[in-house]
């Protein structure tokens, strides 16, 4: 974590979150363009809120640039949707999986969701899309490293992402599931880091 989040997005977090505030159950709420409005960028925010607290993590919540784009169209999380995440791995590296079918927008390759082409929803189902990490990616592109799933680089503190989620108890009991609301972050005026270069 490399950066703040101003008091009032730390609002619009809580008043977003899916369940009410819990002292010990993790919540996510992801912040697509945070950092700026470009595809295939690291400009996206993920937040951790347990309780009263909240971890900000750079991500992106969008798909990259893939070499072999899905014909039916690059599948993107819908803003607005609460998700439901669980403990699993993704290529046989340890992260958050889809806990429930999905519905997803598909957009041509290249196209985004502020585009005047018209989306197609697809689902519910099982799209193996995922959060995970991306690993050992150096460079300031997404490209391949997300087909629509939610990527964190190793870098921004994936290791600490991880250790909060499975921080996370229900009834005194490891917490196994995890809601994730999206939304975007262009709507609000209130980002001090917007259109900041990723370091």
């Amino acid at each position: 974590m490399n950066f703040t989040i101003s008091s009032i997005v730390k609002s619009i977090i809580f008043q977003n979150l899916p369940f009410p505030v819990h002292a010990e159950y993790v919540q996510l709420v992801a912040l697509r363009n945070y950092f700026g409005s470009e595809q295939n960028s690291w400009n996206d925010c993920i937040v951790v809120a347990k309780g009263s607290l909240i971890h900000p993590f750079r991500c992106t919540t969008d798909p990259g640039i893939p070499k072999h784009p899905n014909p039916k169209g690059i599948a993107w999380l819908s803003t607005g949707q609460v998700y439901r995440f669980q403990r699993g791995l993704h290529r046989g590296r340890p992260a958050l999986i889809q806990a429930e079918p999905f519905i997803i927008d598909r957009y041509p390759p290249g196209v985004t969701p502020d585009s005047s082409t018209r989306k197609v929803r697809d689902g519910p189902g099982f799209f193996t899309i995922n959060i995970h990490d991306a690993f050992p990616v150096i460079e300031d592109e997404v490209n391949g490293w997300s087909a629509g799933c939610i990527a964190i680089r190793r870098k921004d503190g994936w290791q600490e992402f991880l250790q909060l989620c499975h921080s996370g108890r229900v009834n005194h009991r490891p917490q196994h599931t995890f809601p994730l609301k999206l939304f975007d972050s262009t709507v609000h005026h209130s980002n001090p880091n917007r259109g900041k270069k990723h370091e």
